[in-house]
């Protein structure tokens, strides 16, 4: 499916103004398997814990983190406090820099992307920013019957 015209905001295009310019195809040059980590440092906000990760493979299988697009951002929402930081579709994992996942000893939980994220991407393309969301269990589908409802594209 081709990709649609609009930007949508993740971890990776996010984490680029830490990681450095964009490769000739528009992505983040990034470490491999890393990208998850950018959304982590570049929120990391509290004062009274020093920053720090997960080890690699310190991953929480009993929880998991939802994907959502907000305002053509796409988010991971933590399962354990009402924190939200961004995406990334090859890096499936999320640390929450506001709970410091402590409920579950500190490890990650995975970000597990929708199967059709590109035609959701592309339903969503036509719209404006501030209408640009969607949330599970809502379908390209469904999506594209609200495009046509509202008029947009």
């Amino acid at each position: 499916m081709r990709r649609p015209s609009r930007l949508f905001v993740t971890a990776e295009v996010y984490g680029e103004r830490l990681a450095g310019p964009l490769r000739p195809d528009g992505r983040a040059a990034a470490p491999p398997g890393r990208p998850a980590e950018w959304a982590a440092k570049a929120h990391w906000s509290r004062r009274d814990v020093a920053p720090f990760l997960p080890p690699d493979g310190e991953i929480d299988r009993d929880h998991a983190a939802v994907v959502i697009i907000n305002r053509s951002a796409w988010i991971t929402r933590c399962p354990f406090c009402p924190g939200a930081q961004y995406a990334h579709r090859d890096d499936q994992r999320m640390f929450c820099v506001d709970c410091l996942n402590e409920a579950n000893g500190h490890r990650w939980v995975p970000a597990p992307w929708p199967e059709e994220a590109d035609a959701i991407e592309a339903a969503l393309a036509v719209r404006r920013t501030e209408v640009c969301n969607w949330e599970p269990p809502e379908t390209a589908a469904q999506l594209r019957a609200e495009n046509r409802l509202m008029g947009w594209g």
